[in-house]
């Protein structure tokens, strides 16, 4: 694997956490629709059905994919962020934890 690009480090991550970068996202563009079926059909047949969603950010992918899996951990390091997806459509969801 390569080594992680300097300018995606610990300053880059914490720009997240401040509120206006938090409340600004939600006019990041959307993942395509083809994105939930493409990593969808990577998951192998008969094993378990969890996803992983690390630096989740607002949970645009966890709560697009929670219908179709047993399990979504969603994590992220900005408290902001997590709050803010929770408060979206499916953000209430049990099943991302």
């Amino acid at each position: 694997m390569a080594p992680k690009p300097p300018h995606l480090g610990p300053r880059y991550a914490a720009q997240f956490r401040d509120r206006s970068v938090v409340a600004a996202y939600r006019h990041r563009p959307p993942y395509p629709t083809a994105t939930f079926g493409l990593l969808l059909s990577l998951l192998p047949p008969g094993a378990p059905r969890a996803i992983l969603d690390p630096g989740t950010g607002s949970g645009e992918l966890a709560r697009n994919i929670v219908w179709a899996v047993d399990r979504v951990d969603a994590v992220d390091p900005s408290r902001g962020m997590i709050e803010r997806g929770k408060g979206l459509l499916g953000g209430d969801h049990p099943r991302p934890r």
